[in-house]
């Protein structure tokens, strides 16, 4: 009986974990505060939650949710990261592209170019 339990609570956690990544997933962009009051409070929810089981097992689960959180974190990071990097790259390439073509169309700036 224990043992299903245990599983049952596992199982919850998963969903609420992933749940957490989906919304994460959504809000990156703006609301990183909210996200990470978010999941302090599911920190404490499920700390309350595992206080209930034996101390070891509760040891083992905190365990656990700080490595899934320092996982989740560093994502976030690469993701922001990688994003920026992204628009920058998009900004230099097309910058350049749009002022050839303005360039290109009106006489004057094409003969000053020359020159």
């Amino acid at each position: 009986m224990m043992m299903m339990m245990m599983m049952m609570m596992m199982m919850m956690m998963m969903m609420m974990m992933m749940m957490m990544m989906m919304m994460m997933m959504m809000m990156i962009m703006m609301m990183m505060m909210m996200i990470m009051m978010m999941m302090m409070m599911m920190m404490m929810m499920m700390m309350m939650m595992m206080m209930m089981m034996m101390m070891m097992m509760m040891m083992m689960m905190m365990m656990m949710m700080m490595m899934m959180m320092v996982v989740v974190i560093m994502m976030m990071m690469i993701m922001m990261v990688v994003g920026i990097l992204m628009t920058i790259k998009i900004m230099k390439t097309t910058i350049p592209a749009r002022n050839l073509s303005h360039t290109l169309l009106p006489p004057n700036d094409t003969c000053l170019d020359t020159d």
